[in-house]
């Protein structure tokens, strides 16, 4: 009996392929794909792409140890046209383990342990709206990242993108576009993106065409730091390129509703970083609250501030986070008042996070040189 014959309650049990289920699974993909390299992402758009993700069809594919749920397995087999039966998969028990053991696991160094918890850690207000807002501007985003020096942009920029922006796959095109002050015209902004894209022609109007071509496969996310970039430059970058391939995405993603070549998961976002709180220069094109029609713009997302030292009180008062600066703290006895006086002595974000690095004989830069985007 085929799992589409089955319950709903043994549907949704968390499986991994037998030995048996695999070879099933491999003949079947090599029968119908002519080929022992699969594209696993024509694979997930054959299926459909609202059947199944495309981190389920990796899993699969690739990580024959890890569970899924039992119904995805059932619309693989399905589409390959083959039974999954009994013996094609196995349920095996789940380890029991505690919130402390998970805590303390040994796969985690203290530097991923620290990172996990500082990701808790302030910009509420701009995770608020971000989230907020993605979900009424689809296909295409535009943000402004905004503050002062030192005030951690580029970590927020990560955090919203990891957390908080839903792709529904892991292949995406993402770049950061670091412009130096003295490659802050608007040819060199061409060039460097044309070097992104592999393409020899940096006019606008192509860039925009071959990122057009990366987001009918996958969601695209471009970050640009805008701090030594004069207003004309922007207002060019904005009007020649973005505007350009914010139109071509809204307008194949709201006349092509049944269109297979277009993944309609698929995002489109720019973050725009200013480490030198400069939003002047952008005011006239700025939005405070989300337009789905204007989304070319930049909508303000709340300038970062200094941390109050009571969310830092509040922060370190979660079980987890005081067990583990308990484990990690070196200069002293550690108590909750310790991280309140970093909140009190140090004057931006990022030197507090560098200063509760330094206290657990960690390194704040180890953290930060890892960042994507």
């Amino acid at each position: 009996m085929s799992v589409s014959e089955s319950t709903p309650n043994k549907n949704s049990k968390s499986c991994i392929l037998t030995k048996d289920g695999r070879k099933n699974l491999n003949d079947a993909l090599n029968k119908k794909y002519k080929s022992l390299n699969i594209n696993k992402s024509q694979l997930h758009k054959d299926i459909g792409e609202y059947q199944i993700s495309y981190d389920t069809v990796c899993k699969i594919l690739d990580k024959p140890t890890e569970r899924v749920t039992r119904k995805y397995l059932d619309i693989l087999f399905n589409f390959l046209k083959i039974d999954l039966k009994e013996s094609d998969y196995e349920t095996p028990e789940k380890k029991p383990h505690s919130i402390t053991q998970e805590t303390n696991s040994s796969s985690e160094t203290p530097i991923q342990r620290l990172k996990a918890a500082l990701e808790d850690l302030n910009y509420e207000y701009q995770k608020r709206l971000f989230k907020d807002a993605i979900g009424q501007l689809k296909p295409t985003a535009t943000f402004l990242i905004h503050g002062k020096h030192d005030y951690g942009q580029q970590w927020l920029v990560n955090l919203l993108r990891y957390q908080h922006l839903p792709l529904h796959t892991t292949d995406v095109w993402q770049h950061p576009l670091k412009i130096n002050r003295r490659d802050a015209n608007i040819e060199n902004i061409w060039r460097k993106l044309a070097e992104l894209l592999g393409t020899p022609n940096s006019a606008p109007e192509i860039l925009a065409e071959e990122l057009y071509k990366h987001w009918e496969s996958r969601p695209v996310i471009l970050v640009l730091y805008i701090e030594h970039i004069a207003d004309r430059y922007l207002e060019q970058f904005i009007n020649d390129f973005w505007k350009r391939l914010v139109d071509m995405v809204n307008t194949a993603y709201s006349s092509s509703p049944n269109n297979n070549k277009i993944n309609r998961n698929n995002r489109l976002v720019l973050f725009l970083v200013d480490n030198a709180n400069s939003q002047a220069k952008l005011q006239k094109y700025l939005l405070i609250n989300p337009e789905k029609t204007e989304s070319y713009k930049p909508l303000v997302l709340q300038i970062i501030e200094h941390f109050n030292p009571d969310w830092i009180q509040d922060w370190v008062g979660i079980q987890s986070h005081y067990q583990l600066f308990s484990e990690l703290w070196k200069v002293s006895e550690f108590r909750s008042e310790e991280l309140r006086k970093i909140g009190l002595n140090y004057s931006t974000p990022v030197s507090v996070f560098r200063e509760i690095c330094n206290c657990c004989e960690l390194d704040w830069q180890d953290i930060e040189t890892k960042l994507s985007l």
